[in-house]
């Protein structure tokens, strides 16, 4: 597949690391984790420590088509050290093994800390207590730290999601301090910085132009549409346009936007990831696969005339569906549009302050999970950790929370997958998911239970599929000729979870809008 690069290119790409933390396909590093700092290089590290070779790549103008950082601002930032050090001739980097394992990990564990006093001031009590262990803001704090999805996540299969989800923390907690401008800077920073951010850009895109670009209201709450503000509109897209500007300018100059473009939104992955994430699609693949099976075994279908199971064989790519129509890239577009429209027309309606924004972002960051094209298992902390604010301010968001991070983070087992890292993943969401039930019962103790005996059966089934796939799965004849099951049910079981949230959360926005014009009237 490299027969068309350079040698220096070819060099690059297929140079292995070898040695305790060799990666190996599919998993982000080997060898036996630690926690916080783990030992073995994470996926992240080795596109640092292959930083070097790309810069001397792109000091002998080979195409940008090479270069692994994917993110455009983050490859702007590269491509600007690389200037500088062009000056000098460079022949080679040796990629060392050994040396500076722990500091990116420090690194994002600091810029992890850095915007957690902004989220916890903002924090409503109505009530403080006296104990510090049981005050609002310090269950949230812990919530946003020590999440788990977050912390196998950052720290064990990827080093970056951390800072980026303290930006756009940060970015949530200006616009309820009402600083909408910062808001909207730190959210096109991160929105630069890794393009998955797209999910909630509607929520940011309404709500700015509803409460910062118009001024004023009429006095039942709805819109006054004389108090549009122009300046305002453009100081607001001078922001974004500015941030914009300095992330794609350089390949605009270069004449590279399409390579950017084209790395950006891969359509030619399909629909799911490797690992179907537990969202709609998960359950739709599943009914096609189960309608192919009955149409054979009614003799309806035609076995010859079925596309192979290329949906089922863990691989990165294009498939068809047998028996329900196939979806595609358009058509997730629409469906994702059309399950956000309705937290859009309720924060354009009443915004609600901050608070209705950040239900609409959650609400857009659920739907863009539960319906986007290719959607990655991780998007859905994009939905979990905002929702964190939420729920230690209402015992109904409380409950969501809780269905919705159990079901989330276990989601996320499949990502560390070697026997080493079993007791890990398992004892660091104990450790977490215990917390949460017990710090949000106590906040809310006396208002009555945070989840129905439903809702706590269908949590205790996690258990049983953690057995099924961890321990009967393995020792059964299945093992070798369905090796996609233990995924296939982890993903379909997570995905009625993640659905139920889903509705839940829009049956609780749009009873809160009924309320509340059931007050005003």
């Amino acid at each position: 597949m490299d027969a068309g690069l350079p040698a220096a290119v070819r060099l690059v790409r297929v140079r292995p690391l070898t040695g305790r933390g060799a990666l190996r396909p599919g998993n982000a590093g080997g060898g036996e984790p630690e926690l916080r700092q783990p030992r073995h290089h994470s996926l992240p590290e080795a596109v640092r420590r292959l930083c070097r070779p790309c810069v001397h790549i792109r000091c002998e103008r080979v195409s940008l088509r090479t270069c692994i950082l994917r993110d455009q601002l983050n490859q702007w930032l590269l491509l600007t050290v690389g200037l500088f050090i062009c000056a000098a001739p460079i022949e080679r980097y040796p990629i060392e093994e050994s040396k500076n394992v722990h500091g990116p990990g420090s690194g994002t564990i600091v810029q992890t800390l850095a915007p957690l006093p902004r989220c916890c001031t903002t924090v409503r009590e109505e009530k403080a207590a006296k104990d510090l262990l049981r005050r609002p803001c310090f269950v949230l704090a812990v919530l946003l730290l020590w999440n788990f999805g977050l912390f196998i996540v950052d720290h064990i299969h990827f080093q970056y999601n951390g800072f980026l989800f303290g930006f756009l923390l940060l970015s949530v907690a200006r616009h309820l301090q009402a600083r909408h401008l910062e808001g909207a800077l730190w959210f096109s920073i991160v929105l630069n910085l890794k393009h998955i951010n797209l999910y909630v850009a509607p929520a940011y895109g309404i709500y700015l132009l509803r409460c910062f670009c118009f001024t004023q209201d009429n006095t039942d709450g709805s819109l006054r549409w004389r108090s549009f503000s122009p300046v305002r509109l453009v100081s607001l897209g001078a922001v974004v346009l500015s941030v914009t500007a300095a992330s794609f300018g350089p390949f605009v100059a270069m004449g590279q936007l399409p390579q950017v473009l084209s790395r950006l939104f891969p359509f030619k992955r399909g629909l799911c990831h490797a690992y179907w994430a537990p969202n709609f699609w998960a359950l739709y693949n599943v009914l096609d696969k189960a309608l192919s099976m009955l149409g054979v075994r009614l003799g309806l279908l035609d076995v010859a005339g079925l596309p192979k199971a290329s949906m089922t064989g863990g691989l990165v790519q294009e498939f068809q569906h047998a028996v329900l129509p196939s979806v595609s890239p358009p058509t997730a577009l629409l469906c994702t549009l059309l399950a956000m429209l309705p937290a859009l027309w309720c924060v354009w309606r009443r915004p609600c302050g901050g608070r209705g924004f950040l239900r609409c972002l959650v609400q857009c960051a659920l739907a863009s999970f539960m319906f986007s094209w290719h959607v990655h298992e991780k998007a859905v902390l994009l939905a979990v950790l905002p929702l964190s604010i939420l729920a230690v301010e209402s015992r109904r968001d409380a409950g969501i929370f809780l269905m919705l991070a159990t079901t989330g983070h276990y989601s996320l087992f499949p990502l560390l997958f070697t026997p080493a890292e079993f007791p890990i993943k398992v004892l660091l969401m104990l450790l977490f998911t215990i917390y949460s039930f017990s710090a949000l019962r106590n906040l809310f103790s006396g208002e009555g239970s945070l989840l129905h005996p439903l809702e706590a059966l269908y949590l205790l089934g996690l258990v049983a599929v953690e057995v099924l796939c961890e321990v009967v799965f393995p020792l059964s004849p299945w093992q070798q000729t369905l090796p996609f099951v233990p995924l296939l049910v982890t993903s379909v079981y997570c995905a009625l979870g993640v659905s139920y949230s889903f509705v839940r959360l829009y049956v609780s926005l749009l009873t809160q809008e009924v309320t509340e014009k059931t007050k005003r009237l």
